[in-house]
């Protein structure tokens, strides 16, 4: 192509663009599509429920919802979760969970341990 990209489509429907800044677009026939960024970030973006998940090169997990549901997964298991109502929830890599609630009530629960 004349704006230097290359484009491969396969036989099963998958396409596959390379862009001149390193990037890499991969378009599946579910109408799903996958971006990887020259500095290694991932980027899917699932077309059935419009979520959007980013992987950053620490391992940390994003995810942001239609609904406007924003979560991270840590790689030590921990998690945040912002609910669209200012709610907000953590999970951390212990067990234990913080929940912080849109009027200021703080829940907090300790882990569980066998």
């Amino acid at each position: 192509f004349g704006d230097g990209r290359r484009e491969v489509e396969f036989a099963n429907g998958l396409r596959k663009v390379t862009w001149p800044d390193g990037r890499t677009t991969v378009l599946f026939q579910n109408g799903d599509h996958k971006e990887i960024h020259a500095d290694g970030v991932v980027v899917y973006h699932y077309s059935a429920t419009g979520a959007v998940q980013t992987t950053l090169t620490d391992g940390v997990e994003m995810y942001q919802f239609a609904d406007g549901q924003f979560e991270r997964h840590c790689p030590d298991g921990s998690k945040e979760i912002q609910f669209p109502n200012g709610t907000t929830k953590e999970l951390f890599s212990d067990g234990s969970e913080e929940v912080r609630f849109a009027d200021g009530t703080v829940r907090r629960t300790p882990a569980q341990h066998a």
